[in-house]
């Protein structure tokens, strides 16, 4: 780290966004409670927190993975709520001080990732999108967006310095957090060997540890599911356990059937299946794709092209709202974008009060057990 790195401005930023979404949250559940049959409001509000993945993350934390869908959640994040729950005697606290901790520590390295990058205007705006975007229930709760988030910040920010070996460290934390993550130890390869190329020292032993290092979350989960399933790769076959998921699908199948069933997002019905917010994220990712061509960093551009690709196979748009909402590359290019058209006082805080009151809509949605993602 050297001496312009910035810790109080993200840090004030992330923490005043974060009090925001946890005030919304905390009379959310105060109001449910008036109607609840449960007279301990701590039970009832760690309760209400744990809703759809969180469940699966805390079960895996208490169980380990004694039922076969659940090994499609990375391992990582269970594992920490174990560790921490030795300290805490809490498995919900400690997934939410992991996954609040985690989201500070993001937005340090984030802002100074890219205020090194591009500049500070651009890592400001940046992180002003991402801490109030709609999506902050996922960043706040008991989800691996956070520590995904911070991981792949603290990845980009080593290899940015050159700091291969800690690089190498965090891309294999990264690929033990989501199956997306081995991307990332792809890129650390290429440029690792990219840059000794260049620089005439090509160590081949040297390159294999690294890239061990790099894949090794990857490895131990997929030994691990060898041993206990015989299946190395189950964390994608186990997919078809979940009703509402295949493995794969044509690219950009699921798009297209919802451009063809367009109609059905702009029903006044409220449901629990309804995902706009994927199906809209989705389009921003695809324009901002076009749009970021070589206005951003090559392996930026590049993690945000190979996410878009993979996600295009899935055989619906599920989720896609906190996938895309997850990756730093996406708020970079809307930052880019902001700050090119958006210039006036009005039109900035117009544009700041709609997420803010979007994000108030997808936390009330979340505690009705309606689907957002």
């Amino acid at each position: 780290m050297n001496k312009n790195f910035e810790i109080k401005i993200p840090f004030y930023i992330c923490l005043l966004t974060g009090i925001f979404t946890w005030l919304i949250i905390i009379i959310t559940v105060s109001y449910t409670y008036h109607y609840s049959p449960h007279k301990n409001y701590y039970f009832y509000f760690t309760r209400s927190l744990i809703n759809w993945d969180a469940i699966w993350y805390i079960k895996i934390a208490i169980e380990g993975y004694s039922v076969d869908r659940m090994v499609v959640f990375f391992p990582l994040l269970p594992l920490l709520i174990k560790i921490f729950h030795f300290i805490i005697k809490d498995y919900v606290w400690s997934g939410l001080l992991i996954s609040n901790v985690s989201r500070i520590i993001a937005a340090i390295f984030f802002y100074n990732l890219i205020k090194t990058e591009y500049n500070k205007e651009i890592a400001s705006k940046s992180l002003i999108l991402w801490s109030i975007s709609p999506a902050n229930i996922f960043f706040v709760n008991i989800y691996t967006e956070s520590l995904f988030f911070m991981l792949c910040c603290l990845f980009f920010y080593f290899l940015k310095d050159k700091n291969f070996l800690l690089a190498a460290i965090v891309a294999g934390f990264i690929s033990s957090t989501k199956n997306i993550g081995f991307f990332i130890s792809i890129i650390f390869i290429f440029e690792y060997i990219r840059i000794c190329v260049v620089n005439k020292k090509f160590n081949i032993f040297r390159i294999m540890f690294l890239s061990f290092i790099s894949f090794s979350g990857l490895i131990f989960y997929s030994l691990f599911l060898k041993i206990k399933y015989n299946d190395p790769i189950y964390f994608l076959n186990a997919q078809e356990l979940w009703h509402f998921r295949h493995n794969f699908s044509y690219p950009f199948y699921a798009l297209f059937n919802s451009i063809v069933n367009i109609k059905s997002y702009f029903s006044t019905t409220i449901n629990e299946k309804k995902t706009i917010f994927s199906f809209l994220y989705t389009l921003l990712s695809i324009f901002f794709a076009f749009y970021g061509f070589k206005k951003i960093k090559f392996f930026h551009y590049l993690f945000f092209i190979l996410i878009i690709i993979t996600l295009s196979f899935q055989p619906t748009l599920m989720s896609n709202f906190r996938y895309f909402s997850g990756i730093f590359t996406f708020w970079v290019i809307a930052a880019i974008i902001f700050n090119r058209y958006i210039k006036t006082k009005l039109l900035i805080l117009t544009v700041c009060f709609i997420l803010l009151i979007t994000q108030i809509y997808v936390i009330l949605r979340w505690f009705a057990w309606l689907w957002v993602a």
